[in-house]
């Protein structure tokens, strides 16, 4: 049976990847059903629907449905750059992912505290964007997903 994903969404869209302004963004999850079950987080414009359809602009994390594998993605105007972090999700096990945004056009992906993947094209700097937090179930029986804790800072 299809179940709808859980959203979480921050109080409005207050990070702007703006040259000169570095940002950095780390979150500790896991998900239960690694292979069954999708997941989405990190920074995008508001959307209700980011599994299915990705939003338009942003940088995040996405797992989907029949594999394991981490990507880290950037996002702008519907063009995106989507890499395997080479980190794969694990049955109830907690993982580590963040990004830092350097200020001067680049975004790193970081795994447990590992540097991953450096992008410096699709990198949205002209759309505000939200802490976003999507799961969603890949099979007919109920899946879950733990949040430790979720942090953004950026220089203003």
């Amino acid at each position: 049976e299809y179940k709808k994903p859980a959203l979480i969404f921050s109080g409005g869209e207050s990070f702007l990847l703006a040259a000169g302004k570095p940002l950095w963004f780390e979150v500790r999850i896991r998900v239960n059903g690694a292979t069954q079950s999708d997941f989405f987080v990190g920074l995008s414009e508001t959307d209700t629907d980011v599994i299915d359809t990705p939003p338009a602009d942003g940088v995040y994390f996405r797992k989907d449905d029949g594999d394991v594998n981490i990507d880290f993605v950037t996002m702008r105007d519907t063009v995106s750059t989507d890499n395997d972090t080479g980190v794969d999700a694990a049955d109830n096990t907690f993982v580590r992912l963040g990004f830092y945004y350097d200020g001067a056009g680049h975004v790193t992906a970081y795994v447990n505290g590992t540097a991953r993947i450096t992008h410096s094209t699709t990198i949205n700097t002209d759309e505000e964007m939200r802490i976003t937090w999507c799961v969603q179930n890949g099979e007919g029986v109920i899946k879950s997903a733990g949040v430790d804790y979720v942090k953004c800072g950026q220089v203003r």
